[in-house]
């Protein structure tokens, strides 16, 4: 089905100034807070560096190099939103890295797989190497 600008849906389209009442700031409160940072990612160390507000924190992501890609082609300041743990990178969608979004983890939520207690045994049918006297 068509629409011709004499439809419906244009006619009840909101517009700002249509007499609605102003949002109050602390309905605001709950929505997303973008900072600008500074970030370093190092793909040799697989290390991501944030620094917000002067202060340094270090971050995960599966593919730093990726995101290296992202920030050396960066259109404007990086920005981070720590409600959802995502870093903005403008201009990053068009970089060889594809993405403009990466979802970074704190090092400090990062955890070791657990080591086993129990000893694995070679299978009987590997032979086994002869001792020396």
């Amino acid at each position: 089905m068509a629409y011709s600008s004499d439809s419906p849906t244009r006619a009840s389209s909101v517009h700002p100034g249509d007499g609605l009442p102003a949002v109050p700031a602390r309905a605001l409160s709950g929505y997303d807070e973008w900072v600008d940072v500074e970030v370093h990612a190092d793909p040799g160390l697989d290390v991501i560096a944030l620094v917000v507000d002067g202060t340094q924190q270090l971050m995960w992501h599966q593919d730093v190099a990726r995101l290296a890609l992202a920030l050396a082609s960066a259109g404007g300041n990086p920005q981070w939103c720590a409600l959802h743990s995502i870093l903005l990178v403008p201009g990053g969608f068009n970089s060889p890295a594809g993405s403009s979004f990466f979802c970074l983890a704190a090092t400090e939520r990062a955890h070791r797989c657990p080591e086993t207690t129990v000893r694995a045994e070679a299978p009987h049918s590997v032979p086994q190497p002869a001792s020396r006297p």
